[in-house]
């Protein structure tokens, strides 16, 4: 993007001017580069940028990491605290941004490290759970991988809501 605010000749080579991806790559750049940009104080200032080779160059970044899937994905930055550069960039669904927020915690069990929420998913155990034993000082794998009638909280709670 120029000093004026406006793109670059390059990017409407081939009409991708008039397209979603133009729109998502346009609000990326102007979110980590444009002080005025409402969104700045959450990239910008926090040192996100996107990298020289996609900066103005609309070709370049979808030449990288490719055409939208589906309306339903948007873009995604893999590790929160890098930039927009190949390699940290995805399309993502809705489901798969929430579970990579720099609010979520990640657990590592068995060398993969995924989000509480995943894990919970994966192994059937509410999140609410893994957060009590982690809590209690259980190690990841414990909390994640123990089914919940081990423990006896289930015979627990089934006795309580009996009375």
């Amino acid at each position: 993007m120029s000093r004026t605010g406006r793109m670059s000749s390059r990017t409407y080579r081939g009409g991708l001017g008039q397209t979603r991806e133009y729109f998502v790559w346009r609000k990326m750049v102007c979110r980590c580069h444009d002080e005025r940009d409402p969104r700045f104080a959450y990239y910008g200032a926090r040192g996100i940028a996107v990298c020289e080779r996609w900066r103005n160059d609309l070709a370049a970044f979808l030449a990288d990491v490719g055409q939208r899937p589906s309306p339903k994905h948007s873009l995604d930055r893999i590790d929160n605290d890098r930039g927009y550069e190949p390699g940290n960039v995805r399309w993502a669904t809705q489901r798969e941004q929430m579970r990579n927020t720099r609010k979520n915690r990640l657990l590592t069990v068995r060398g993969e490290t995924r989000s509480l929420a995943e894990w919970a998913e994966r192994f059937g155990i509410r999140s609410g759970a893994i957060l009590y034993r982690l809590s209690r000082g259980w190690s990841h794998e414990a909390a994640v991988c123990t089914p919940l009638a081990a423990t006896g909280l289930r015979r627990r709670l089934i006795q309580e809501a009996s009375r």
